[in-house]
């Protein structure tokens, strides 16, 4: 059953409306995720839908969300209050409040026999950065993605956004850079820097069948001591500007390491 929602005095709008600061979502234990394809990859993954929230002249009644969300409760609004909590510029008129997951490292499970990527986020700052990582993980088939002392909030509506929904498929966790490096030494990994100071070219060292891989901001780098032993690298800028856009160079600097470790 749906229940229908006019006023934007309503303590549950107001509720869900809330969901857009890092405050309310970290004392409710929950998120907003907008759009039907990034909704379907939270339930596929195995995350709680605790609400569906509609626009009342969008609804998508042919796409079972209503079966879906029938434990939490469904709710229809007028398109005026539901882009009052939308973030996305052209909207489907579907979204749902979801339960966050534990993000510490023990969460994190990696095979000790296999060849493992995981892609390190060293103090990044722009959620929309942050959620591209998880967009490049997915599509390399990293391991996880780890956020190394970061003040951004990975359960930001922007960081869903821009990882289009594969935030909900790449193992992720949240920590200080030295618990990081131990849990990295921990597994057996070799860290993998990438510096634009470093002498080495990223295509021209032999990557490690365990990598882990440090990204840093765009301009001052990683911001943290990853140790003497780690690999650094660097890809080469031949025009006027020095460092590229860090999601880019994240990109690149993976699929180097599916070429030489992990070939298809």
């Amino acid at each position: 059953m749906v229940a229908t929602i006019t006023s934007p005095q309503n303590e549950r709008f107001k509720s869900l409306q809330s969901l857009r600061e890092k405050k309310a979502r970290e004392a409710t234990g929950t998120f907003l995720v907008e759009g039907q394809k990034e909704i379907s990859l939270a339930i596929k993954n195995g995350f709680h839908i605790e609400e569906i929230w509609v626009n009342e002249g969008k609804f998508p009644s042919k796409e079972g969300w209503l079966a879906t969300a029938s434990q939490g409760g469904c709710f229809s609004i007028p398109e005026s209050l539901f882009n009052k909590i939308g973030y996305r510029e052209k909207t489907e008129g579907i979204m749902a409040v979801v339960a966050q997951k534990p993000i510490t490292l023990d969460t994190l499970a990696i095979d000790p026999h296999t060849s493992s990527l995981v892609i390190i986020a060293d103090h990044l700052e722009k959620p929309g950065n942050v959620g591209t990582l998880f967009r490049i993980a997915d599509g390399v088939g990293a391991d996880a993605v780890i956020l190394a002392g970061t003040s951004t909030d990975a359960y930001n509506p922007n960081v869903i956004r821009n990882s289009v929904g594969t935030f909900f498929a790449v193992p992720f966790a949240v920590a200080e850079p030295a618990a990081v490096l131990a849990w990295v030494l921990a597994n057996q990994m070799s860290l993998v820097v990438a510096s634009p100071d470093a002498k080495q070219l990223y295509h021209q060292v032999q990557w490690p069948k365990r990598t882990a891989l440090v990204v840093g901001r765009e301009h001052e780098g990683v911001q943290s001591d990853w140790g003497k032993t780690a690999i650094r690298v660097n890809i080469p800028m031949r025009g006027q500007n020095d460092s590229l856009n860090v999601a880019v160079s994240t990109g690149i600097l993976v699929y180097e390491w599916a070429k030489q470790v992990s070939p298809q």
